[in-house]
């Protein structure tokens, strides 16, 4: 039989509801994604998230308010102080529609990932002062870098056998070898990973999440996965997801500012060596099962094994930076 499915209409009948109640005249309602949704309304476009508990809602609420309070500008607003819509668990708040440049933000210029460090640095020079704001009383996990990755790597070996049926063995022994050098290396230094002060980092600074508006500026977006932690751990994650766009140049690596201060950080050098990229993308295919789609299965496969010949010379740099800086726990 046709027609949507009975747990969808059902939502759509309630949300309907609600956005009446409020005294909306809705036009029109998208989805996006799994609880994102795009509303449009006689006046206005909104995006209309759900979050998994009222508390992750208010908590991002209360976030984006302060970020601006302390001159950081660039994300969207939360709007209306009407209660969120809730469903089967979910809250649902609305957001600023933020109208998208032409140009989409990728990190394969050199442009776009100076932009996106520099707006970090902005970030993380606000995020200083709400941690210390009694008005931000939310609770934010403390971020733990290296229990990540080794339940990450872990999972990768557990799966590492249906991933040779895709990939040279070769290459999957290696990547694991790397994973248990700079996991080893990073705890043998994790003071150096967290001696600097605790901000609110943002978690996920992965390409989409920065977002070029019709202005040109680029803003941040999505703070799901905000926690505390020194900055370091934002451009760690950075770092490794450029490395694939900047085809694992050190060079061009260590002439970013932010990155050339990390460079006799140990603790930022061996996690540096992390190949969290391969580890994440195929634990993704197997979990989700995914591995029925073509086109899933070659994006990951190309991530992995194109340009592995430089990744091998890019940990070769490495255990030799590693060995030229001063020892040190």
């Amino acid at each position: 039989m046709g027609g949507k499915p009975k747990g969808d209409s059902a939502f759509r009948a309630r949300l309907l509801a609600y956005l009446a109640n409020y005294g909306f005249e809705v036009k029109k309602i998208n989805k996006i994604r799994n609880n994102v949704f795009m509303i449009h309304t006689r006046r206005r476009t909104y995006f209309f998230k759900g979050f998994s508990s009222l508390k992750k809602y208010q908590t991002q609420k209360a976030l984006t308010k302060l970020l601006r309070q302390y001159g950081f500008y660039k994300t969207y607003k939360f709007l209306f102080d009407i209660q969120p819509f809730e469903h089967e668990g979910y809250y649902y708040g609305f957001i600023e529609y933020l109208k998208p440049h032409r140009e989409e933000f990728r990190f394969n210029t050199r442009k776009n990932r100076a932009e996106g460090l520099r707006l970090l640095g902005e970030l993380h020079r606000a995020t200083g002062n709400i941690v210390k704001d009694r008005r931000f009383y939310y609770a934010i996990p403390r971020y733990n870098q290296t229990a990540k990755w080794k339940q990450r790597l872990e999972e990768f070996e557990s799966i590492s056998h249906i991933v040779a049926n895709y990939v040279p063995e070769q290459v999957i022994k290696q990547a694991i070898m790397w994973g248990h050098w700079a996991l080893r290396g990073v705890k043998e230094h994790e003071s150096h990973l967290y001696k600097e002060p605790a901000v609110i980092t943002h978690g996920d600074v992965a390409y989409h999440n920065f977002l070029r508006v019709h202005s040109g500026e680029v803003y941040l977006i999505d703070w799901d996965l905000i926690s505390k932690a020194p900055p370091i751990i934002d451009y760690l994650q950075f770092a490794n997801r450029i490395l694939p766009s900047i085809k694992y140049s050190y060079k061009e690596l260590w002439s970013y500012t932010a990155f050339r201060n990390l460079k006799n950080n140990p603790a930022f050098v061996y996690g540096l060596g992390f190949p969290s990229d391969i580890f994440r993308e195929w634990n993704r295919l197997v979990r989700e099962n995914l591995l029925g789609s073509q086109a899933h299965v070659h994006s990951v496969w190309k991530l992995t094994v194109e340009g592995f010949e430089k990744r091998i010379l890019f940990q070769e740099h490495l255990k030799e930076r590693i060995a030229k800086l001063p020892q040190q726990r």
